[in-house]
């Protein structure tokens, strides 16, 4: 017990003297996202996207923030007859919410809530240009996230885990035209990230996910 109480008592002390948390400034944050991601689904399909995503967040409370995003989008499928040798491209925009508690602590809580609309296609010629064959994807992402947060005063550090719901379709025409629904393969999955103070007003971030969607994605953002 005593040497339980002399290791906490080195630990400790430093974390908490190290200087203020990392909790950037109030106001409104302008930032852009670079995201690559795997998604498995039910069908046996897979989609792999490739995103740009601009994203304009605003804290609205001092625990409170809400956000608009949106952006290109490059699709490609693995064991998909209907899009096979596509490169479908389109865009995404969405909404979302966070909201983050004990701000100025080394250690906290946040939680997040999100939709995203995307939409893609392409078409390619068949037989020389004689006929054409098109497809588009649309999807409806529905996120919620939990992550527990550990601040220091150059770095913030996220762990925690995500649900995942997403509703869309699949219409291709041509010779043989079709329409299906999308749903993935799990809703569940966990998350890390990692925010590097640049300034006091910047922040470069990157992040890793796993299970329902397998991903990486490394942002830029500054507030103003």
């Amino acid at each position: 017990m005593a040497r339980n109480a002399s290791l906490a008592s080195l630990l400790l002390p430093p974390l908490l003297a190290a200087g203020p948390a990392f909790a950037l400034d109030e106001g409104v944050e302008v930032g852009v996202m670079v995201d690559r991601s795997h998604l498995d689904l039910r069908s046996g399909a897979e989609l792999h996207t490739n995103r740009l995503t601009f994203v304009l967040e605003e804290e609205v409370q001092p625990w409170l923030a809400l956000n608009l995003h949106g952006g290109p989008v490059l699709l490609t499928t693995r064991n998909n007859p209907a899009t096979a040798g596509m490169d479908l491209t389109g865009y995404h925009i969405g909404v979302g919410a966070r909201a983050e508690w004990f701000r100025q602590h080394p250690l906290g809580l946040t939680a997040s809530a999100s939709y995203n609309y995307q939409q893609v296609d392409d078409e390619i010629e068949i037989d020389s240009g004689a006929e054409e064959r098109k497809a588009t994807i649309t999807l409806h992402e529905t996120r919620g996230e939990l992550a527990t947060l550990i601040r220091t005063p150059a770095v913030r550090l996220q762990l925690g885990g995500y649900a995942l719901y997403i509703d869309g379709d699949q219409t291709s025409s041509g010779p043989t035209a079709s329409s299906s629904d999308i749903k993935i393969d799990q809703p569940f999955g966990g998350f890390a990230q990692a925010d590097f103070r640049v300034d006091w007003t910047g922040r470069i971030s990157l992040r890793l996910e796993a299970g329902a969607r397998q991903a990486a994605s490394l942002t830029f953002a500054r507030h103003f």
